[in-house]
């Protein structure tokens, strides 16, 4: 079991992810399960991330299958290094070991970079406003 201690913007109060091996589990500071992901249940994931002004945006989602539930693992910081950041480098080896475990289950498992779904189309329609 491994767990990771991340705040996901500067504003918001540190989330804890715990890999264990029946799944992921995100709990707040209270020790409160705010959400769990069975392995068995991840039938996509895309990583996404924007650069908008001075800040950067990454977050990794995660699917089940016919796209009931989605659970997304963000984090917002400044556009310095990524490797000078304890924040961002934890989400960074949260999303590796994530991303480990999926392709340890199933070693044909792709991983989508970019936005998806009506995001894409939102994001586009802006870009031709």
């Amino acid at each position: 079991m491994s767990v990771y201690t991340i705040k996901p913007a500067l504003l918001v109060a540190p989330l804890e992810y715990t890999l264990a091996a029946e799944g992921l589990f995100c709990t707040d500071q209270h020790g409160t399960r705010k959400w769990q992901m069975p392995w068995d249940d991840v039938a996509g994931a895309a990583f996404i991330e924007h650069k908008i002004k001075a800040s950067r945006m990454r977050r990794l989602d995660l699917e089940t299958g016919n796209h009931r539930e989605t659970r997304s693992i963000s984090y917002t910081g400044g556009l310095g290094d990524p490797a000078a950041d304890p924040e961002g480098v934890a989400q960074l080896d949260l999303i590796a070991a994530i991303l480990d475990r999926l392709a340890a289950r199933d070693p044909t498992f792709q991983v989508s970079i970019g936005e998806y779904g009506r995001a894409r189309v939102m994001i586009f329609a802006i870009g031709l406003a």
